[in-house]
């Protein structure tokens, strides 16, 4: 049986740009190659969380941070980044 060729790089990074968020991490985990791959800005364009509950921190209300579980973060605690909750 005749070996097939692997699919250009360019062409994987498109294919992983349309798969939801979920499926993206789950095929960061198949192999070195797609993991790298995976980490390329292009496929992290467009990320549809509206099936998710998004928390976002809020620095002037200190949401995020300030909590016993921030000791010892090389942040101080901060968290200038939103969370992902599954439902």
């Amino acid at each position: 049986m005749a070996e097939r060729a692997p699919l250009p790089d360019s062409v994987l990074v498109q294919v992983l740009a349309l798969l939801p968020l979920r499926d993206r991490l789950r095929a960061a985990r198949v192999c070195r190659r797609w993991q790298q791959l995976a980490q390329d800005r292009a496929v992290w364009t467009h990320v549809d969380l509206s099936p998710h509950r998004v928390r976002a921190a809020c620095p002037h209300s200190g949401a995020g941070g300030g909590h016993s579980s921030a000791v010892g973060r090389r942040d101080g605690g901060r968290r200038d980044h939103p969370t992902v909750d599954r439902d």
